[in-house]
């Protein structure tokens, strides 16, 4: 085993896990006393929400207001389920709904704030932060910065993992919601202590890090947003309608994903796959769709995902406990990622694999379907079943099941999580 597979590799099977039944012990997300709140444009994050899924309205007259207000909107809670185990809603997901990722948004000096899911506002970042390190003459953007520590220990060096995933999540999400004010934001993946990622107007073709180009978002948008029934009435619609299913549901029992919201999410996978090509190698990032059918789910077929489409479906000789009837699994290959992104390979992919699976989980969304993020899972099975070459590594998973009629009712607004 590859000293990066193996890094792959311990991040996960193995780690000791246990059974968390509370939030309490966990740092709680950010919170700041009435007068150090500052404001994010409540009519931009208005028209955000009242847009139709993958149509611009008027772009404002300043860009970077335009963003903002879609960070804003996309760590907003969309609703709070009183009767599951982890009780808030976001338009993307986190381990037990903790949100171990802070957007900051950095002013042309430097100064940050950190947007809040509560209200829309800005509250002071860590004065102790150090300064930035945009590395372009201006230094205005967004930033993410991962909190590992907000998830429970049981966790253990899982944690960080876990963050990275997270954060391109949320990093897709404020890219859809950005592109609905015409503004259609640079993605930087670096790996610089706990900031991971920024949003910026001004990349810069010879700073650190991997860039995703802006051009490519407004094509994963419209296809994210396509349902067998057509896209939802308006983004806020389609973000609230985001969900992993209730914590009990059991996937692998759940009825089959119905074909033509199959179709729609294969495609967005070769759509976010098209999108990212030129950040890696060749073999170095693949996709696998699992379908599991039949008396006791003993049929079990595997459809490799490309950037052009599916390929052949072929019987999967299956000896891991799979815990979906239908899923996607994207695994990498270290040594191929390494050669083109350099050192921080490692901690930069997680965050990668995130931005690809948002999308998914956005158009499982306007499909109709809960699609629960897995991290946990036995990589040396999984390589098995999947067939990989030598050397390459499952790194991330979604289950996909169709929503039951309970499986987004909300409950009566809570304050479980802040710091009051």
């Amino acid at each position: 085993m590859t000293t990066g597979t193996r890094q792959f590799w311990e991040q996960s099977f193995g780690k000791a896990v246990g059974e968390t039944t509370t939030l309490f012990g966990t740092l709680p997300v950010p919170h700041a006393p009435e007068e150090d709140l500052g404001t994010v444009d409540p009519d931009l994050r208005r028209a955000i929400g009242s847009a139709a899924p993958g149509t611009p309205v008027a772009r404002p007259a300043d860009p970077w207001a335009a963003l903002e207000a879609a960070a804003s909107a996309a760590v907003t809670v969309r609703r709070a389920v009183a009767a599951d185990r982890y009780v808030l809603h976001r338009a993307y997901p986190s381990p037990r709904a903790l949100f171990g990722v802070d957007l900051e948004r950095v002013d042309a000096a430097g100064r940050r704030e950190v947007l809040l899911p509560w209200s829309g506002a800005t509250a002071p970042a860590d004065r102790r932060r150090s300064p930035d390190h945009a590395g372009t003459p201006d230094r205005r953007g967004l930033v993410a910065r991962i909190r590992p520590d907000r998830y429970p220990t049981p966790y253990a060096g899982l944690r960080p993992s876990l963050a990275r995933l997270e954060a391109g999540h949320l990093l897709a999400t404020v890219a859809a919601a950005a592109h609905h004010l015409g503004v259609d934001p640079a993605t930087v993946l670096h790996a610089h202590g706990d900031e991971v990622a920024r949003l910026t107007q001004r990349p810069d073709p010879t700073g650190p890090g991997w860039t995703i180009a802006p051009d490519v978002i407004g094509s994963l948008v419209r296809a994210s947003s396509d349902g067998p029934d057509g896209p939802p009435p308006t983004v806020d619609a389609w973000f609230a309608r985001r969900t992993s299913g209730p914590s009990t549901a059991n996937l692998i029992t759940s009825r089959e994903v119905p074909d033509p919201a199959r179709q729609r999410i294969d495609a967005v996978v070769a759509a976010g796959l098209a999108a990212v090509a030129p950040l890696y190698a060749a073999g170095a990032l693949t996709v696998h769709r699992t379908t599991l059918v039949g008396r006791g789910m003993s049929e079990r077929y595997l459809t490799p995902l490309r950037p052009d489409g599916a390929g052949p479906e072929r019987p999967m000789a299956s000896t891991g406990a799979w815990a979906s009837a239908a899923g996607l699994t994207w695994s990498v290959d270290p040594r191929r990622l390494a050669a083109v992104m350099g050192p921080g390979a490692l901690e930069s992919v997680h965050v990668l694999l995130g931005w690809l699976a948002q999308w998914v989980c956005l158009s499982a969304a306007a499909c109709g379907i809960a699609a629960r993020p897995a991290r946990n899972f036995d990589e040396p099975t999984w390589a098995h079943d999947l067939g990989l070459d030598a050397g390459a590594v499952p790194a991330y998973q979604v289950w996909l099941r169709p929503l039951a009629d309970n499986d987004l009712t909300p409950a009566a607004w809570t304050t479980y999580g802040r710091n009051t």
